[in-house]
């Protein structure tokens, strides 16, 4: 189980525990989004190799736009 942004995720469930497996599986656009793992930032080219594993705490962080 993880922590995703404060909540239990089953990882289990993702067909990739890995970061794009996640991002996939809740349907999230990559290009506006940050994404930080046990309190660091994972970059956009690392997240079809940053694995996900039992006790991770991962924030997905959305831009938006405004002005």
């Amino acid at each position: 189980m993880i922590q995703l942004n404060g909540e239990p995720f089953n990882e289990k469930e993702l067909k990739e525990t890995c970061i794009l497996g996640l991002i996939q599986y809740h349907e999230i656009a990559e290009q506006h989004i940050a994404v930080e793992k046990n309190g660091k930032i994972v970059p956009g080219e690392k997240y079809s190799t940053e694995p996900l594993v039992d006790g991770d705490r991962v924030e997905i962080i959305h831009f938006v736009g405004g002005g």
